[in-house]
């Protein structure tokens, strides 16, 4: 396999590869520190063992860049030379040239297949940083779809968490139908996501405390942790230490939230049976979102831990497992040693062959076995006795736990049915909502109809007002036009231009007046057309011509 041929260097490889190859006897001891560190404090410190299982990673890290760059200095000054097996006991130092040629020879094997472990490793990190790039456009998903607002009290009662808890900064709370579980998504702009319908199938005590647990993820910064862990995850991916490391990370991180979250709400009880009320909820989350369950085989020990069951100390257990050990391999060694001058042994009763000797010798021969047996000691007596106290504790808890897995199981039972009935509910308040929508938009239909019906009767009013009005100025000119004729008659009467009422010709133009065919004089126009202009309230612009007759 040459694939690391195309992107490193021949120093590059042969550094990286030791250096892969020198972390796993360093991660191994830095487990075995870890290990041993972990063991002085108590259970119930949590955050002294957190603390302690991040400065680990780190420190593991740190000794592989130390590694590295050390490799690679001292094979890029020396090029000429053979390449030589960093010592054990310093990571700096080369080792003399004078080496074995066994020696030798085990390196050169060594160093013909570092191109291949380099790009084996290069392929894991590949694969597992897609896996890391799939869990973040995942994680991106659930912040932008889905998503639905929660009621004002539980909006109420999460701001008052938070106070508590001393975060002043904007925090927001979503229902969502992509999970199952509690979670929070995010750094700078963190969000807390809880499974659609859950406010409403747990008690508000209950719903308290697991957004107690949420909030305490987001004070703790456990998001960016979770991150980093990620990236040493994909590093270390072929190293099984420094991963348990990184679990036991991950699981004593849940244990310090659950303190914290007790902190913050007062009361365990709360959370224990919240714990017990989510146990079913499952999702195959990355590591990168934080969940309020976490890993099903953590969750009774979650339990167990807030219920005061585990308050012996682990460098207990470790001294007990440790001396157990060391007394079995006592045993072992004892065996192994006394079994080179152990004289043959004669069977004392073999029902298949007569006894070579009497039933009183027999008896005689065990008595004498029975006298030289040494004594048990008094402490193998006591830890036979506390690993059958373990044992029936264990087997106590085992019970437990399969009550509290059936209790699970008819709660998710429950918790599918109520939430069949809550999806029966929205379709039928979707389709009640689109049949309230198509109301909607038949009454804007109606209603701009009519809208177009009041417009079109107030154009045919306006017109009607229009036409009243122009029957009214014309009536009104037909009235001052009978007015002026009668008076025109009368003051042609009185100036003696006509004899008869009835009997006569006018014809009045704004340039000459004639009465019965004579035209008249103009002063007597003047009089006239003052007259007309006087009683019609206009000028006089066009002929006027009257006819008279019986």
């Amino acid at each position: 396999m040459r694939v690391t041929g195309i992107f490193f260097s021949e120093h590059l490889i042969h550094s990286l590869g030791w250096t892969l190859l020198h972390s796993i006897w360093q991660g191994s001891l830095v487990a075995i520190l870890f290990f041993m560190v972990v063991g002085l404090f108590d259970r119930t410190w949590m955050k002294a063992r957190y603390v302690a299982g991040v400065c680990a990673l780190v420190f593991m890290f740190g000794i592989s860049l130390v590694t590295f760059i050390s490799l690679f200095n001292q094979i890029a000054s020396e090029s000429t030379q053979a390449y030589n097996i960093i010592s054990l006991g310093s990571l700096g130092n080369i080792s003399n040239l004078g080496v074995a040629a066994t020696a030798s020879g085990l390196r050169a094997e060594v160093n013909r297949y570092l191109p291949f472990i380099v790009s084996l490793w290069y392929v894991g990190c590949l694969f597992m940083s897609v896996r890391l790039a799939g869990g973040c456009w995942y994680n991106h998903r659930l912040r932008t779809r889905g998503l639905k607002s929660v009621s004002v009290s539980i909006t109420r009662l999460f701001i008052s968490i938070c106070r508590r808890a001393g975060l002043f900064r904007s925090i927001r709370l979503f229902e969502s139908n992509l999970v199952k579980v509690p979670q929070v998504i995010g750094i700078l702009k963190p969000i807390v996501l809880l499974p659609l319908g859950l406010v409403f199938s747990l008690p508000p005590v209950q719903v308290e405390a697991i957004l107690a647990h949420e909030i305490a993820h987001i004070v703790r910064r456990d998001y960016l942790i979770n991150m980093l862990q990620s990236v040493l995850d994909i590093v270390y991916f072929y190293h099984p230490a420094v991963r348990w490391i990184s679990a036991e990370v991950r699981r004593v991180r849940e244990h310090c939230c659950d303190d914290l979250a007790v902190t913050l709400v007062g009361n365990s009880s709360q959370l224990m049976k919240a714990l017990a009320s989510l146990g079913e909820y499952t999702m195959k989350n990355r590591q990168y979102a934080l969940a309020f369950t976490g890993q099903r085989y953590q969750l009774f020990e979650r339990i167990s831990r807030l219920a005061g069951r585990s308050a012996r100390s682990s460098l207990q257990t470790g001294l007990v497992g440790f001396m157990i050990t060391a007394i079995m391999l006592a045993i072992l060694l004892t065996n192994i040693s006394s079994s080179a001058d152990t004289p043959p042994t004669i069977p004392l009763n073999d029902p298949g062959t007569e006894s070579p000797l009497p039933e009183p010798a027999i008896f005689l021969a065990q008595e004498a076995v029975e006298q030289h047996e040494p004594d048990l000691d008094p402490k193998m007596i006591e830890h036979d006795a506390e690993l059958e106290r373990l044992n029936a504790e264990l087997a106590k808890l085992d019970e437990e736990l399969h009550k509290m897995d059936a209790e699970l199981k008819r709660k998710d039972a429950e918790m599918q049915r109520k939430d069949a009935e809550f999806r029966e509910i929205e379709a039928q308040l979707q389709l009640q909502e689109k049949e309230l929508q198509a109301k909607e938009a038949e009454l804007r239909a109606k209603e701009a109809e009519l809208q177009a019906h009041e417009q079109a009767l107030s154009r045919h009013e306006s017109d009607l007002k229009d036409v009243e009005i122009d029957l009214i100025d014309h009536q009104t000119q037909l009235n001052l036009e009978d007015i002026f004729l009668d008076r025109v008659k009368d003051e042609l009467y009185r100036d003696g231009l006509i004899g008869d009422k009835n009997d006569y010709t006018f014809e009045l133009t704004p340039k000459k007046l004639i009465v019965n065919g004579h035209k008249q004089p103009a002063e007597v126009h003047n009089k006239y057309k003052a007259l007309y202009e006087e009683l019609r309230h206009q000028k006089l612009t066009t002929g006027l011509k009257i006819t008279q007759t019986p």
